[in-house]
């Protein structure tokens, strides 16, 4: 294409990659390397394509998935709802919010707290450092992620050490999944399933964001949101809820298109066996609540 020299002169250091795993562990180590100054920066391009395909091959899990799992299925992931890609191959080269994931993937498996702060940790710490000054993602070592995620743009999205992220969910750039003040512990956002994030939300503190929620652009988030919630604003308010069936980390509604409006609350209660007055009680306490948060 122009950038990569093709002349008989130039000579590949490694035979083809044998498997996925291999040929995505030699493609982010290059890039995390290359962006690090290569083979004059701190990292070393052998000692990091090992640590990456090694944890590929850690039964470890995260959130469920082993990392070969989760990577493939974040590959697909960004295939599928990106309009910008109409390739895996541009996927696994050139999309930074998916080099971000693989790298934390790795990192997590080398994360061990209690080795005295040195060792693996250090290399975790050394990983999640090196791809937040290449790729402008910020990813704690210890943070949860599923599989099936996208980072969309990527750009600025920061994960707390205690930040949960469900499977099959979609953050745009900007996105911060953080604490709320200098208390140690479990402080960080938990995520659920299907869920989208717009560009610039902040989510602040050890709060809960249910399965299929949508949150939209530059909302800030204080306080917990229901599953099948849609939020925005700052403070974020309920708004609506997700159509039933839709799955919004996948089909990706960042204008907030497809929304049921919270009058469409009480026609979820018809034809139920309970009585008029508990059913006027429970809409009215319901709408209360999502209102205030």
């Amino acid at each position: 294409v122009g950038l990569i020299d093709s002349s008989s002169n130039a000579k590949c250091k490694f035979q083809p990659a044998k498997t996925f795993e291999e040929a995505i562990s030699r493609i982010v180590s290059h890039r995390l390397a290359s962006c690090s100054g290569g083979a004059e920066g701190n990292l070393c391009p052998q000692s990091l394509l090992d640590t990456i395909h090694n944890a590929f091959l850690s039964d470890e899990l995260e959130l469920g998935h082993t990392m070969s799992e989760a990577v493939r299925a974040d590959a697909l992931a960004v295939e599928k709802r990106d309009p910008a890609c109409e390739t895996l191959l541009e996927v696994v080269l050139f999309m930074k919010g998916f080099a971000s994931l693989v790298i934390h993937r790795a990192a997590r498996r080398a994360w061990k707290p209690n080795d005295g702060g040195s060792g693996t940790r250090f290399a975790a710490l050394l990983l999640q450092s090196q791809a937040s000054s290449a790729f402008g993602v910020d990813i704690h070592p210890a943070a949860q992620i599923g599989a099936g995620v996208m980072f969309d743009h990527a750009s600025g999205i920061v994960v707390g050490e205690t930040a949960m992220i469900g499977d099959g969910t979609t953050i745009l750039h900007g996105v911060t999944l953080g604490g709320t003040g200098k208390q140690n512990g479990d402080r960080h956002p938990k995520v659920g399933k299907d869920v989208l994030i717009g560009a610039g939300t902040k989510i602040l503190g050890n709060i809960h964001i249910g399965d299929r929620v949508k949150i939209g652009a530059g909302s800030v988030v204080l306080r917990a949101i229901p599953s099948g919630a849609t939020a925005v604003g700052a403070p974020a308010r309920i708004i609506g809820f997700t159509p039933t069936g839709e799955r919004p980390g996948s089909n990706v509604d960042t204008k907030l298109a497809d929304v049921e409006p919270l009058s469409g609350l009480a026609d979820s209660l018809v034809g139920s066996t309970i009585t008029k007055s508990t059913t006027d009680t429970s809409l009215s306490t319901a709408a209360t609540e999502m209102q205030a948060v």
